[in-house]
C-alpha cells in the first residue's frame, strides 16, 4: 500500500489493485472472476477516500446525518457504531449525508460535508433491531459482515454546512462531553485518511484538522454498546444538536 498526494496504489490479496492519480482518475486491475459487489466495495472505500484526499478534502472515517436542518458527524474506530447510529436516525426520518467516507471542505468560509453514495453499511442485526426489512439489504462482500442499505428520498443531494462532530466510544452509560481544541486535533488526525491507516499525510491535511477543530464543536459520545438503546441514543442526539 502506497499513499501519496499525487499517486496511491492499493493491492487486495491479489484480487484487485487500485491506483488513484492526482485526484482525477481511479484505475482498477481485477481478477476477472471477482464479484461486482466486491469491486464496488473497493472503489467506494479506499478509492474514493484517496481521490477526495488528493483533491484537498479532509476525509474522516465516519457518517453524517442531517437532523432538523443541522448536520451531525459521527466518527470513531471501526465497529464503534457510526453507521448503526446513522441508520437509527435514518429510521426516525432524518436524511443521510454520507457513510464511511466523510469529506469536509471549506466553501465561501463555511465548512461543508459532501454527500456520498446513497447507502448505509449495516449488519443484519442492526437492521432487524430498527425494523428494516432484511430483504432490502444488498451484499457488500464486507469482511465485517455488513450489508448495504440503499437510501432513497432521505438523502442529501448537495453539500451541507457541518454543525458538530461526535466521537463515539463505548461507556457504561450515555454521556456527551465537549472535547478541547488540542485533543480535537489529535482525534481528527486519528480518524482521518490517510493517517488512520498509519500512512504519512501532507501539510494541508494537518492544517485541515486544525481548522476543523477550531471552527466546529466536537463532543465525546459515550454509550453502552446495546442495539436496544439505539432509539434512546438517537433521541439524545436529536435533543443535544438543537442546543448547539
Amino acid at each position: 500500500m502506497e499513499v501519496g498526494s499525487n499517486t496511491a496504489v492499493f493491492s487486495f490479496k491479489n484480487e484487485a489493485t487500485i491506483r488513484v492519480d492526482t485526484g482525477q482518475r481511479i484505475t482498477v486491475k481485477i481478477n476477472p472472476d471477482l464479484d461486482d459487489n466486491l469491486i464496488r466495495f473497493f472503489v467506494l472505500g479506499w478509492g474514493m477516500a484517496t481521490i477526495l484526499y488528493q483533491r484537498g478534502f479532509l476525509v474522516l472515517h465516519g457518517s453524517a446525518v442531517a437532523i432538523q436542518g443541522r448536520v451531525a458527524a459521527f466518527i470513531g474506530v471501526p465497529g464503534a457504531g457510526k453507521s448503526s447510529l446513522a441508520a437509527s436516525l435514518y429510521s426516525r426520518g432524518h436524511s443521510i449525508v454520507t457513510d464511511d467516507n466523510l469529506a469536509v471542505a471549506s466553501m465561501n468560509g463555511t465548512l461543508r460535508v459532501s454527500p456520498a453514495f446513497p447507502q448505509l453499511r449495516v449488519s443484519p442485526a442492526v437492521a432487524q433491531a430498527l425494523g428494516i426489512d432484511l430483504r432490502s439489504l444488498v451484499p457488500l462482500n464486507d469482511h465485517k459482515g455488513k450489508f448495504g442499505l440503499r437510501i432513497g428520498k432521505q438523502f442529501a443531494d448537495s453539500r451541507l454546512p457541518l454543525n458538530c462532530i461526535y466521537i463515539i466510544e463505548e461507556g457504561a452509560e450515555l454521556e456527551i462531553t465537549p472535547v478541547g481544541y488540542m485533543e480535537s486535533i489529535i482525534e481528527l488526525t486519528r480518524h482521518s485518511f490517510p493517517t488512520r491507516i498509519r500512512k504519512p499525510a501532507n501539510a494541508q491535511h494537518f492544517l485541515n484538522c486544525s481548522s476543523l477543530a477550531k471552527a466546529i464543536p466536537i463532543y465525546r459520545l459515550k454509550r453502552p454498546k446495546l442495539l436496544g438503546l439505539l432509539p434512546e441514543l438517537s433521541r439524545s442526539i436529536e435533543a443535544h444538536i438543537m442546543t448547539i
